[in-house]
């Protein structure tokens, strides 16, 4: 079969493009180095931080995660991998390196969601040249569900939640160290006693942990979640979150019979699942832009890198190319 390429759309301002996996050849666990360093933690610069540091010496993190938590009760801290960098791995059974440091969801809401983040950009960039230094970028993780009969789960989120409520999205979550150090403040994890295998199993099984969480499928008829690569979510200031596939051996009737039994521990967190056919994935930005326009940045995230990964569409100066049978 011959294939025309086609401009398709802009690649979606919400979405950064960080890592794309080589293509058709998602990753598993055992292919991920990781790097632990306190270098790749959220830069800390004192002068700059008293810029920021507002009456009776009070942060403008605290300031702002006061601010949230009073107009949402649900949150709560808790310790995050922070996620530096991804590089080419120099050990011939590994594929990828990931460069991973430690925060917080205090610091994440505080840096990556403040007023002044802006500022912090700017300063990132110009004492660092990196305008994330100063940011939390609390790394996220995200599934590309796939149903047995080849559809893909969709959830919307229910209003209440910190990000994008009210939004279509795919399972999605954070890896939490506290399943390796338990529940300790950030700033007492001993980051180099962690085991960088652990760290990598981690942030593969809390994707596939996400899953059953939130839209309860059993376990044993989840696949193992492989690696397709990292999106930048703009609206929260280029925090990054991985994208994974997973495969279910239910089909989607049998996905929302799971789904519907409500005993799930985050059945709170989305109110309705939706499905949408894998062959029509590339074309949703183009064919269904109130489906587009009504998903969180880390679904348009997701699907835009499982295209990438699969050879679906191609992505050349800022533009999008589907690859459609003549």
């Amino acid at each position: 079969m011959e294939y025309c390429s086609a401009c398709c759309d802009k690649l979606d301002p919400q979405v950064h493009l960080m890592h794309i996996a080589e293509q058709r050849r998602p990753v598993p666990e055992n292919e991920i180095e990781i790097q632990l360093s306190t270098s790749f933690n959220r830069q800390n610069d004192s002068l700059l931080e008293k810029d920021f540091q507002l009456t009776n010496n009070i942060s403008m993190v605290d300031d702002v995660w006061e601010k949230r938590l009073l107009k949402n009760k649900r949150l709560f801290n808790g310790s995050k991998f922070r996620l530096h960098m991804i590089k080419t791995s120099k050990h011939e059974d590994k594929k990828y390196l990931f460069c991973v440091g430690v925060t917080d969801y205090k610091e994440y809401l505080g840096t990556n969601w403040a007023p002044s983040v802006e500022k912090l950009e700017e300063e990132g960039l110009k004492i660092h040249n990196n305008p994330q230094a100063y940011l939390s970028d609390a790394l996220g993780v995200g599934a590309f569900v796939i149903t047995k009969d080849e559809f893909v789960v969709l959830q919307r989120r229910n209003t209440h939640l910190a990000e994008a409520g009210g939004l279509w999205d795919v399972p999605g979550g954070h890896a939490e160290p506290s399943e390796l150090v338990g529940k300790v403040p950030l700033e007492s994890i001993d980051l180099p006693s962690m085991k960088k295998e652990d760290v990598a199993h981690e942030i593969f099984s809390s994707i596939t942990r996400e899953v059953i969480d939130e839209v309860n499928i059993p376990a044993l008829s989840l696949e193992a979640p492989l690696y397709l690569g990292t999106a930048r979510n703009t609206t929260s200031a280029g925090r990054p979150s991985m994208a994974f596939e997973i495969r279910t051996k239910l089909s989607k009737e049998e996905v929302t019979a799971c789904y519907n039994k409500g005993n799930q521990c985050e059945a709170d967190e989305s109110t309705m699942l939706t499905f949408v056919p894998l062959g029509k994935i590339p074309y949703i930005q183009s064919e269904n832009d109130e489906l587009w326009k009504n998903m969180a940045p880390s679904a348009k995230g997701n699907i835009t890198i499982y295209c990438l990964a699969y050879g679906l569409i191609s992505y050349k100066n800022d533009t999008l190319h589907l690859f459609n049978p003549l």
